[in-house]
């Protein structure tokens, strides 16, 4: 926890179970394997795929009506809809380095653990110029920031209630859509990671004592706190914000903090989803997300 102050114990339990990690492998052209590309990936949640457990009573209690013997139907499970979320340029072809995408594996890292490998429209698929984003427009002070893309990737909605995906502990809830998101709000991610993790891989200069304070071992989970610290004008929604991860954690889902908010009725949407991490600014100290 990379400040335990910032969220509530009860927050940080919920929260692991939605924690995906994601190991996307490339294929170069002359067919040798190129190196494993590692990020995250979420899961959010759609509109509800079996009865409620007050829906299940009533109809328990109509069934029993006429033959008190008759034993009640088993509780059905608690499943949704639930759609992956990553960023782009990890489904993506890479032209430019000679590599193709072949294959990824998911793997959630809270208890019961499995491995599924979701479904992406935009897999096989690469970025041109004309892909590329301008966050912020150039002025006189500045030049213009811009993004390789929109880096928003959404895969196919698992519908079926007996998928594992449908599970409604795996997925987010989203922040409805009448709460502005805005400057100073108390934004968190959880990250898993089951791979090692080097002080080079956060671009900042630690010891290798802090680091394992902050990130754990390998096969440990994480939730890093920070804020929302710049909105951008543009038709793709995209945001900076304060939280420094490492190399790996591109795709995790960013969702609402419960503590130290500026107003009381964000506060009251905490653990919802607001954006998708896709990765750290080069031209300024900040991190880059988008909203969903």
């Amino acid at each position: 926890m990379s400040d335990p102050a910032a969220v509530s114990t009860q927050l940080l339990a919920e929260v692991q179970s939605k924690a995906v990690c994601w190991e996307i492998a490339y294929e170069r052209q002359d067919g040798t394997r190129g190196p494993a590309c590692n990020g995250q990936l979420g899961m959010i949640r759609g509109s509800r795929l079996t009865p409620s457990a007050v829906d299940h009573q009533v109809t328990a209690k109509r069934r029993r009506v006429g033959d008190e013997d008759e034993e009640d139907p088993p509780a059905p499970p608690n499943r949704w809809e639930s759609t992956p979320i990553a960023a782009l340029h990890n489904t993506i072809d890479h032209p430019n380095k000679n590599e193709c995408f072949s294959q990824c594996e998911m793997s959630f890292a809270a208890p019961p653990q499995a491995v599924q490998n979701p479904t992406f429209s935009d897999i096989g698929q690469s970025l041109t110029d004309a892909d590329r984003v301008e966050l912020v427009l150039a002025n006189e002070e500045d030049v213009a920031l811009t993004w390789k893309s929109h880096d928003v990737a959404r895969g196919q909605t698992a519908r079926d209630p007996t998928h594992f995906f449908t599970q409604k502990q795996l997925s987010f809830e989203q922040i409805p859509s009448g709460i502005l998101v805005a400057v100073g709000i108390k934004i968190g991610m959880v990250v898993c990671h089951n791979f090692d993790i080097d002080v080079s891989d956060t671009g900042v200069s630690m010891s290798e004592e802090t680091l394992r304070k902050l990130v754990g071992d390998k096969n440990s989970l994480c939730v890093f706190a920070g804020e929302i610290a710049a909105l951008h004008d543009n038709p793709e929604k995209s945001f900076e914000h304060s939280i420094n991860t490492y190399q790996g954690c591109s795709g995790a889902i960013i969702f609402l903090l419960d503590k130290h908010q500026p107003a009381v009725e964000i506060a009251q949407h905490k653990g919802k989803a607001i954006g998708v991490h896709v990765g750290g600014l080069h031209n300024r100290p900040a991190n880059l997300g988008f909203l969903l």
